[in-house]
């Protein structure tokens, strides 16, 4: 937007061309405003912790707080921020598209019909889930009616976090991430030694195809917890805790993630459900109060 050559953020050590703030006008930007308007740009703090996370530290204040915060926001890319009001740490962990729908069977981005929510009955193993853009469970009574404007279209980043967290509740995922051999379900497929769990038959999607959540699936949300985890790992090595007191899941994708699921599948460290909160798009918050 500014004309800086972004091409030493593609390797590195992934230097920025400032870390500073940056002061503009409406009119050297060429945006639709008064042309004497004065354009502030928050600063970068690092190389992919971006002016975003200056807004989100502005807006959340963890540099006031007395406990030990996390705030996590979560994306292709998840940028961390660690600390108290003695210090603060932030880094990013390249988590990969899979928390975006991507790489992910049926995976698809956050849209009408797109499965948001699932629960697994770990008696019958018979899932039910809800989509965007119809409030009703799809064991609820009117379910297809409600949902007939969106259909059901396949699974989104939080659908897909809770649908492998529930199949590890309900036993279905061994610890390490495999379909546990022994299981019955006539949801259950075997191709040699992977498999595929159905969460919608082809009747019910609009597309005509099954949802379902594959090893190779699980496979891809390991690696992107696996990140995620370990950069707020090495934030807590180098601040020196074993335990945080806090965590905030911020950004449009964040604020969706169920915080029991997220615990569930090792994406944050071991915290108080209590303590865990959504902040929502506090990147946006902190361009409001800076203004």
């Amino acid at each position: 937007m500014l004309g800086i050559d972004p091409t030493p953020l593609g390797t590195a050590p992934f230097t920025l061309a400032t870390d500073g703030p940056m002061e503009t006008t409406a009119a050297d930007l060429e945006l639709g405003a008064h042309p004497g308007a004065r354009v502030y740009l928050l600063p970068c703090i690092a190389g992919h912790v971006g002016a975003d996370t200056a807004g989100v530290i502005l807006a959340e204040a963890p540099h006031r707080a007395t406990r030990t915060t996390l705030i996590v926001d979560v994306g292709t890319n998840a940028e961390l921020v660690l600390g108290d009001s003695r210090r603060l740490l932030a880094a990013s962990s390249p988590t990969g598209p899979a928390f975006e729908g991507a790489q992910i069977s049926a995976g698809q981005r956050a849209a009408p019909g797109a499965i948001e929510r699932v629960r697994i009955d770990p008696l019958t193993l018979e899932p039910r889930f809800k989509v965007i853009g119809c409030d009703l469970w799809s064991d609820d009574p009117g379910f297809a009616e409600a949902a007939g404007s969106t259909g059901v279209t396949g699974i989104c980043g939080s659908g897909i976090i809770e649908a492998v967290a529930e199949l590890f509740m309900a036993g279905m995922l061994t610890p390490d991430g495999r379909f546990a051999p022994e299981i019955e379900s006539s949801r259950l497929s075997w191709q040699g030694a992977k498999a595929e769990y159905v969460l919608a038959w082809p009747h019910e999607t609009s597309t005509g195809r099954p949802v379902v959540i594959t090893s190779e699936d699980v496979r891809n949300i390991q690696l992107g917890k696996a990140a995620l985890y370990s950069g707020a790992r090495l934030l807590m090595d180098r601040m020196g805790v074993d335990r945080v007191d806090r965590v905030m899941l911020a950004g449009a994708f964040g604020s969706y993630i169920d915080s029991k699921h997220a615990m569930v599948l090792g994406m944050i460290p071991d915290c108080d459900l209590a303590r865990v909160t959504t902040v929502g798009n506090s990147a946006g918050d902190g361009a409001r109060i800076i203004r």
